[in-house]
């Protein structure tokens, strides 16, 4: 799978973010997404574009403690190396 550089640190700091997740009923990792961590105006296209080619799913939205934007975002499995938390299948 092709992917474009901001696709590919977008994923990558999602599997280095402290707070990532495993979801176990589907074998995805994934992490809440939310400023100031991720500049969401970008972000929002990122995610929109992984979705179309099926290596993230997205669990939905929220408001976060200070009423910042929250997206959830998991990481097919297909496209991890789960032992060692990094992108395979991906360049």
């Amino acid at each position: 799978m092709k992917l474009t550089k901001l696709e590919m640190d977008f994923l990558n700091q999602i599997l280095k973010s402290e707070y990532l997740e495993w979801i176990s009923e589907k074998g995805f990792l994934g992490d809440w997404v939310c400023e100031p961590f991720y500049n969401m105006k970008t972000t929002r296209g990122v995610i929109s574009s992984l979705l179309k080619k099926g290596v993230v799913d997205n669990g939905g939205n929220q408001k976060g403690f200070h009423g910042e934007e929250m997206i959830w975002v998991s990481i097919n499995p297909k496209y991890v190396d789960v032992n060692n938390y990094k992108l395979k299948g991906v360049a």
